[in-house]
C-alpha cells in the first residue's frame, strides 16, 4: 500500500510540475518573447509603486513557507515538552518512545513539501491578479498616450458573466460592469481567505498545531470562497443598481457592499455555501428541512468551541460517538489540543453515549462527575467501601432510574480506559 501511495505521489509531482512547464512555454509561445512577459508587468506602474507592490507580493507569497521552516525547525522540543509537562511520570516513561517517534516523524520537512507547493501555487495565482495584474483604461487614449495594463474586456467568459455573456455576444458594453463586479467578488473572497489563512497559522504555531493538512484545507477555502463570494456576487449585486454604469449614471451605495460582502464569504465559505443553499432552496421552491442525525454534536461538550470543532473535524471526529473512541495521548501529538483536554472530551463524550443528553445533565448536576476521568477518581475514592452510594446520590423519583446507569457504567469504565491507550 506504501509503494502505492508513494507512485502515485510522484505521478501527481510528475503531472503537476509538466502542467506547470507546458503552461509557461504556451505562454512563451504566444507572446514571442518571453522576458518581456515577465518584465511587461513593471511598466504599468510607477516605479517606486511597482516595488512596493511586488514586496508585498513576495511577502505574502513566502510567509506559509518561512513559517513553517521556523515551526519544524523550532518547536519540536517545545512540543515534547508540552506533552511531557500534561503526562504523569509513569504515563511518560510507559509511552516515551511512542511520543518521541510520533513526533519525530511529524516534525520531518519532507510532510510539507506538497501541501505548501500546493497552497503556495495558490496564493501566486491569487496575489498575482490583486497586486500586479493593473487594468486597462477602457477610454480612447488622447494622441501619442500609450495605455499600458491587463485588458480584462478580454478576459470575458461565462465564469465571469454567466447569464450576461448575452451582453458581450450582442455587442452591449454593458457586461464590462458585470465583469468588474465578478472581478471584485472572486478578488475579495480570495482575500478573505488569505486573511483567514495568516491568522490560524499563526495560531497554530502558538499552539504547536501546525499540520500540513492545514495547508491543504487553506488552499481549498480559497478556492471554494472565492468561487462562492463569485456565484452569490450574481444574486446580490444587479448591475443596474450597484455599479457605475458606462452612460455616465451616479454610482449606487450598494457598490461599497461588494469587497466587504465577498471578504466575508472568503472568511467564512461555510456561511456563503449555506446562503447559497437558502437561495436556492427558496428559488427552485423547496423546504429548509434538513436531514436529522442521531449523533450528538461535539458542541455539547464543555470548553468546546467552533475553532475547536472544526480542527476536530479535520481529523475525523465530527459527533460525541466518534470523540468518545479517540485515542487523547495520539491525537495530542497530531493535535494542538492538551493531554488533559482531550481525556476530558473524550470522557465526557463517553458517558454521554451511555447516559444520553438529559440524563448526562442530571448525573453531572447531581454527582458532579463530568467526564469518566472523574469518575475514575470517584471510584477511587470509594473503593474501601462496599460500592459507591449512588442511591443516596439519586435519592429523588425523578433521578431513580440513574442508579442502575451508573452502576452498568462504572463497571464499564475500566476496559473502555483501557482500550484508550495506545499499542505500543
Amino acid at each position: 500500500m506504501k509503494k502505492i501511495m508513494s507512485y502515485l505521489s510522484v505521478a501527481f509531482g510528475v503531472a503537476l510540475v509538466s502542467g506547470l512547464v507546458y503552461g509557461v512555454i504556451e505562454m512563451f509561445y504566444l507572446t514571442g518573447q518571453p522576458g518581456a512577459m515577465f518584465l511587461q508587468p513593471a511598466t504599468w506602474f510607477d516605479p517606486t509603486y511597482f516595488q512596493y507592490n511586488l514586496l508585498l507580493a513576495l511577502f505574502a507569497i513566502l510567509i506559509v513557507p518561512v513559517i513553517t521552516i521556523f515551526y519544524v525547525v523550532r518547536m519540536k522540543e517545545e512540543k515534547i515538552r508540552s506533552v511531557k509537562t500534561e503526562l504523569t511520570e509513569d504515563e511518560y516513561s510507559k509511552n516515551r518512545d511512542y511520543i518521541h517517534k510520533t513526533i519525530d516523524k511529524s516534525f520531518r520537512i519532507r510532510n510539507y513539501i506538497g501541501s505548501i507547493i500546493t497552497l503556495t501555487s495558490v496564493v501566486i495565482f491569487g496575489v498575482s491578479i490583486f497586486l500586479l495584474f493593473k487594468p486597462v483604461p477602457l477610454v480612447a487614449p488622447e494622441a501619442g498616450v500609450v495605455l499600458s495594463g491587463v485588458d480584462f474586456n478580454k478576459g470575458a467568459n461565462f465564469l465571469m458573466l454567466g447569464p450576461y455573456m448575452y451582453q458581450y455576444i450582442t455587442g452591449d458594453t454593458a457586461y464590462v460592469t458585470r465583469l468588474m463586479i465578478s472581478l471584485t467578488a472572486f478578488m475579495y473572497g480570495f482575500a478573505g481567505a488569505y486573511t483567514y489563512l495568516i491568522g490560524h497559522m499563526v495560531r497554530s504555531y502558538y499552539t504547536l498545531d501546525l499540520v500540513p493538512n492545514i495547508f491543504v484545507s487553506s488552499a481549498i477555502r480559497m478556492m471554494t470562497g472565492s468561487i462562492l463570494a463569485l456565484v452569490l456576487s450574481f444574486a446580490f449585486a444587479d448591475t443596474s443598481s450597484y455599479m457605475l454604469d458606462l452612460s455616465g449614471k451616479a454610482e449606487e451605495t450598494g457598490t461599497s457592499l461588494i469587497p466587504i460582502f465577498s471578504f466575508f464569504i472568503g472568511f467564512f465559505p461555510g456561511r456563503g455555501l449555506m446562503l447559497l443553499t437558502k437561495i436556492a432552496n427558496k428559488g427552485l421552491g423547496l423546504g429548509m428541512k434538513s436531514e436529522e442525525y442521531k449523533s450528538i454534536p461535539l458542541n455539547n461538550l464543555s470548553g468546546m468551541s467552533q475553532s475547536h470543532e472544526m480542527r476536530l473535524n479535520r481529523e475525523g471526529f465530527d459527533n460525541l460517538d466518534n470523540m468518545a473512541n479517540a485515542c487523547w495521548l495520539d491525537l495530542a501529538l497530531r493535535t494542538g489540543f492538551s493531554y488533559s483536554q482531550l481525556r476530558s472530551w473524550a470522557g465526557q463524550a463517553w458517558l454521554y453515549n451511555h447516559f444520553g443528553i438529559e440524563d448526562y445533565e442530571k448525573f453531572k448536576s447531581l454527582s458532579g462527575i463530568s467526564d469518566a476521568h472523574d469518575l475514575e477518581q470517584y471510584l477511587a475514592a470509594v473503593a474501601d467501601s462496599k460500592a459507591p452510594d449512588w442511591q443516596t446520590i439519586f435519592n429523588k423519583p425523578a433521578t431513580a432510574h440513574l442508579v442502575n446507569k451508573a452502576e452498568v457504567v462504572s463497571q464499564l469504565l475500566p476496559g473502555w480506559l483501557n482500550s484508550r491507550t495506545p499499542q505500543i
